[in-house]
C-alpha cells in the first residue's frame, strides 16, 4: 500500500498494485508528465527545494512540492521521497496519527529503500510519543500521594537481616518510601551486600541486565524487604551517564564545546540524540522493571549543560530541524578566561536559546520514553524526575545552564518534580545566611504550590548531612528550613511530598526532630 493526499488534503491508502497501474494510466494519457516534462523543470530540483523548506519549516511550501512531485513526475524516483517528504510534513505539524499511518505506508511498499532507517526512526519516535501521550491521559486522572522518604545513596548493611532492620526502622520513624541508588559509578561507595572481592572498581547496576556490567544483582532483595516493612521503593537510576564498558572512542558519547580551545572534546555523558543511545537506554529500563518497584527517580544527569550537546547525532539533527549548522559562534558572545583558569561566557545569543529550548525538548522525549517503557511493564509505576533548584528560583538560568524546564515538564507524564533543595549547597552558592536561605526557600516553594495545582507533585529534597563532612543536620538548623518549605502550602490543595536526603539510617532523620509523622497534618490537611 501507498499514501496519497488528494486535493482536499485527505489521503488516502492505495494498494501497490493498484498505484502502479493508477501511474501508468497517467503515464499513457500524456496528462501531467507531459506538461512537467514539457516545462523543463528537473524533478530532482524541486525535491531538494521541498526538502529545504522542511527543514526550514516552511511547511506549507514544502508540502505544495512534494504533492507536485507526486502529480507531476510519477515515473521519476523522486516520488517515493516525495512520499516521505509528505509523512515528515505530518510529523512536523503534531498530526500523529496520520504521519504514522504514512511512515508505515512507505516501509510496507519500499522497506528496502535507501530512507527506510530513516522512515523507520521517524515511525519510531512517532509511536513511543503516542505512548507517552496515552500515559499521560491515563496518569493525569490518578491521584498523586504524597510521598514522605529517604533517598538512600548507600545500603550500608551487610546482611539481609540488618537491611530488614534498617528499612523497619524508616517505617518506624514515619517514612512511606525509599529511593535507592541502583547504579554504580567510579567513586561511589559500595553497598553493604556487595562481597568484598567484588569491590574492585567496577562500574554498573544493581539489577539484572545483559545490556551493562552487573555489580551485584540486589534489587530484588531490597524490593521485597522494602514491601515487607510497608514501604514502596524507587530505584533512582541514571541516563545519559549510564556509559558501563563503553570503549573510549564509543560513537554514542556526547560532545562538549571547551571554551578554552574552541574545540569540540569528549563528554561523559551519552549523545541522547544517538538512536543507539536510545536504544540502550530503552533496554536498560526495560530490565530495571522487571523488578517489583514502585517507580522511578530518574538521576540529575539528564541535563544538558550549557556547552554540551554538540554530539555527531545531535549536529545532525539539529541542522535537519533548523536547516543550518549547529555553530558555537552563532550561540556564545564573549567568551573569556578568568583567573581561576576557567572560561566564561558574556552572552547568550537569541540562537543559543533557540537551541536549549530544542534540548529541553529532547531531555523530556527521552524522559517520557523511558517512563512509557517502565509502565509497559509497570502499569502502576510511578515517576519522578529531578530538578535543580534553579529550575523553581530562576528558571531562565536553569534553561540556560542545564536546559531544565518545570514548566514544560508538566505537560509530560511524570508524576513528580524533584526539586533539589539543599539549603546548605545553596547557602554556599548563594552566600546566603540561615535565615535568608530559609525565606528564599519559603519564597520558591510558594511559586512551586501557586504552579502546580497538585501539591503533592512537588517533591522537596531536604539536606539531612553536609556534602563535604557527612555530619548530620541539626535539629536546630533543619527545622526553620522545614518549616520554610511547609508553611506555603495551601489547604485542600495536597500535602507536598518531601524526601531527605542522604540516608543511611533512621538515625539521620533525628534532624526533623519528631516531626515526620505529622509533615502531612501540619501543611493544612
Amino acid at each position: 500500500m501507498v499514501s496519497f493526499f488528494g486535493r482536499s488534503g485527505a489521503w488516502r491508502i492505495f494498494p501497490l498494485a493498484g498505484l502502479c497501474l493508477l501511474l501508468a494510466a497517467a503515464t499513457v494519457s500524456g496528462q501531467t508528465t507531459a506538461s512537467a516534462g514539457g516545462s523543463g523543470i528537473d524533478p530532482d530540483q524541486v525535491a531538494a527545494q521541498a526538502f529545504q523548506h522542511l527543514k526550514a519549516r516552511d511547511y506549507a511550501r514544502a508540502e505544495r512540492l512534494f504533492l507536485w512531485i507526486r502529480d507531476s513526475f510519477p515515473e521519476s524516483p523522486r516520488v517515493v521521497e516525495a512520499l516521505l517528504g509528505l509523512a515528515e510534513v505530518e510529523a512536523a505539524k503534531g498530526r500523529t496519527e496520520p504521519a504514522r499511518d504514512l511512515f508505515s505506508a512507505f516501509l510496507l511498499n519500499f522497506p528496502d529503500h535507501p530512507l527506510a532507517p530513516r522512515a523507520r526512526f521517524k515511525l519510531g519516535n512517532i509511536e513511543r510519543a503516542m505512548e507517552a501521550a496515552t500515559a499521560e491521559k491515563a496518569h493525569s486522572s490518578r491521584q498523586i500521594e504524597p510521598l514522605i522518604g529517604a533517598q538512600v545513596l548507600v545500603v550500608g548493611a551487610s546482611h539481609p537481616d540488618e537491611v530488614d532492620r534498617m528499612f523497619s526502622g524508616l517505617a518506624a520513624a514515619g517514612l512511606n518510601t525509599i529511593l535507592v541508588r541502583v547504579f554504580h559509578n567510579a567513586g561511589d561507595r559500595y553497598h553493604g551486600l556487595v562481597p568484598e572481592k567484588w569491590r574492585d572498581g567496577r562500574t554498573g547496576v544493581y539489577f539484572q541486565t545483559r545490556h551493562a556490567p552487573v555489580v551485584t544483582d540486589l534489587l530484588p532483595l531490597y524490593c521485597k524487604l522494602a514491601h515487607r516493612n510497608g514501604l514502596k521503593i524507587y530505584a533512582w537510576m541514571t541516563t545519559r551517564y549510564a556509559d558501563y564498558g563503553f570503549s573510549p572512542d564509543d560513537s554514542r558519547y556526547d560532545r562538549i564545546f571547551d571554551l578554552a580551545s574552541r574545540e569540540y572534546v569528549r563528554d561523559k555523558g551519552l549523545d541522547i540524540w544517538n538512536p543507539a543511545s536510545e536504544r540502550y537506554l530503552v533496554a536498560l529500563f526495560r530490565d530495571l522493571a522487571k523488578n517489583p518497584i514502585d517507580g522511578i527517580l530518574f538521576q540529575d544527569d539528564l541535563v544538558s549543560r550549557h556547552t554540551t550537546g554538540f554530539g555527531a547525532s545531535s549536529r545532525e539533527r539539529y541542522e535537519t530541524d533548523f536547516g543550518a549548522k549547529l555553530a558555537p559562534d552563532q550561540l556564545y558572545r564573549g567568551i573569556y578566561g578568568a583567573g581561576n583558569g576557567r572560561h566564561y561566557v558574556r552572552e547568550y545569543t537569541p540562537g543559543f536559546w533557540q537551541w536549549v529550548d530544542w534540548k529541553n525538548r529532547r531531555i523530556l522525549a527521552i524522559a517520557s520514553m523511558l517512563s512509557a517503557t517502565v509502565r509497559r511493564e509497570r502499569p502502576d509505576a510511578r515517576i519522578a524526575l529531578n530538578f535543580f533548584y534553579e529550575a523553581a528560583t530562576s528558571p531562565r538560568n536553569a534553561l540556560a545552564w542545564v536546559s531544565q524546564s518545570i514548566e514544560r515538564a508538566e505537560e509530560g507524564p511524570f508524576d513528580y518534580y524533584a526539586i533539589m533543595a539543599y539549603h546548605r549547597q545553596m547557602a554556599s552558592e548563594l552566600s546566603l545566611d540561615g535565615p535568608k536561605t530559609a525565606d528564599l526557600l519559603g519564597r520558591m516553594t510558594a511559586g512551586l504550590y501557586r504552579r502546580v495545582g497538585d501539591q503533592s507533585r512537588i517533591m522537596l529534597k531536604l539536606q539531612v548531612r553536609d556534602w563535604n563532612t557527612r555530619e548530620r543536620i541539626p535539629p536546630e538548623e533543619f527545622r526553620p528550613v522545614l518549616d520554610a518549605v511547609l508553611k506555603n502550602a495551601a489547604p485542600g490543595a495536597g500535602p507536598p511530598s518531601i524526601v531527605f536526603v542522604p540516608v543511611d539510617g533512621a538515625e539521620d532523620l533525628s534532624a526533623a526532630g519528631g516531626m515526620l509523622k505529622s509533615i502531612v497534618y501540619n501543611s493544612g490537611q
